[in-house]
């Protein structure tokens, strides 16, 4: 990854070298924002892959069109809007609580009691895409969340070496 340069101790020569590092540390500001860029695109990627991972239905649907990222200089956000993938990634009723997410939040409760469930901890609800009732006893963790986040991280110093790289080897 090192470069070797040759610069001829003359006044043409040391103008070039001016010349070379000035275009090189104006790149160099630019590099955050740019490893922010590709970072952003990493991880909206690592969702998809993620949820297809878990076998998530809803790859294709709502929450899959729900995954964004925002960029504000060298800093952003990537994620997914729908309202109700925290259910997805944390699980819900008995069957969550059965096969929790690795690390759920501490407000996060699995088995919420309402007036809704019957004895054994199943409830209808009204699925508004089928127009119809369903039952369930809930659903199990599907953290495609909190492996993004591992992998993002775990990729975001390749993705960081890889762009000083090139604007070292220009």
């Amino acid at each position: 990854m090192s470069r070797k340069i040759e610069v001829e101790f003359t006044l043409s020569g040391l103008e070039k070298l001016r010349v070379f590092l000035t275009e090189k540390r104006k790149d160099a500001k630019e590099l955050p924002e740019k490893i922010t860029k590709e970072v952003l695109k990493e991880g909206e990627s690592l969702i998809l892959e993620n949820m297809r991972k878990q076998n998530i239905r809803e790859a294709k649907g709502e929450l899959f069109r729900s995954i964004f990222s925002e960029q504000d200089k060298e800093k952003g956000v990537v994620g997914v809007q729908a309202e109700y993938a925290k259910f997805v990634e944390y699980g819900t009723g008995v069957v969550g609580k059965g096969s929790p997410h690795p690390d759920p939040p501490e407000e996060w409760e699995y088995d919420v009691p309402s007036e809704h469930k019957t004895l054994d901890g199943g409830w209808v609800y009204y699925d508004e895409h089928a127009g119809q009732f369903r039952f369930t006893y809930g659903a199990v963790s599907k953290p495609f969340m909190y492996h993004t986040y591992y992998d993002l991280r775990d990729r975001s110093m390749e993705i960081a070496k890889r762009i000083v790289g090139e604007l070292i080897d220009d």
